[in-house]
Order: C-alpha cells, then structure tokens, then sequence
C-alpha cells in the first residue's frame, strides 16, 4: 500500500491551483479530498483489490475527488488535479461541437493538452 501524503498537503496544492485558475471556481465544481481511495469511493475500490486511484471525476455531479494516500508527492497531486478539472471537468462545459473538436484534436496529436 503506498504511504502517500496528508489532506492537508493536498488541500494546499488544490488551493494553489484554485489561485492559478481561478475561472474554475465560476463553474463551482466540488472539489472532494479522502484520505485514501476507499474513502473516495465509499469502500469500493480498494487499494489491496485494485490499482491505485489518484482522482476522480463525476461531471454530471460537478464532482473532482483525490486520494491523498494514491500520490507521492505535491508535483503528482498538481499533475492529477489538473488532469481530473481541466481534462475530464472543464471539456463537459463546451457545448457538445466545440467538446468534439476537442476530443478529435486530442486523438489526433496523440497527446495530452498542457
């Protein structure tokens, strides 16, 4: 089981992210940080049964959730809130052309957006 790091530093580095995006708060996402991915998904999932889960997202809830015991280190919780709103959270809020062109773009070039 990986020891991973506190809430407490998770919770920083999503306040750090909130400050440097600021226009995700217009969106009002809920933003859920568990201790571990057991937690996150209330006893599913677990840990000794499947492969670590760092975070989650359930846009139809406005819901993000992280795992603080899945990551290693502050620079992975910034990789993975990123990944989970600005990949997954944001592209639910363009209308379904523009969400298109997106995904398209993105199995085009083979790559992740930065």
């Amino acid at each position: 089981m990986r020891k991973g790091i506190r809430v407490n530093a998770v919770r920083q580095v999503v306040a750090d992210f909130l400050k440097d995006y600021p226009s995700v708060a217009q969106h009002k996402p809920k933003l859920v940080i568990a201790e571990n991915q057991e937690d996150l998904f209330h006893g599913r999932y677990p840990e000794s049964e499947a492969r670590p889960i760092t975070g989650v997202c359930f846009p139809g809830r406005s819901t993000v959730g992280l795992a603080a015991a899945s990551f290693y280190d502050q620079e992975e919780v910034r990789r993975g809130i990123r990944h989970e709103v600005q990949g997954h959270f944001a592209l639910h809020t363009y209308a379904h052309g523009e969400k298109r062109a997106i995904v398209e773009r993105i199995v085009q070039t083979g790559s992740y957006p930065a």
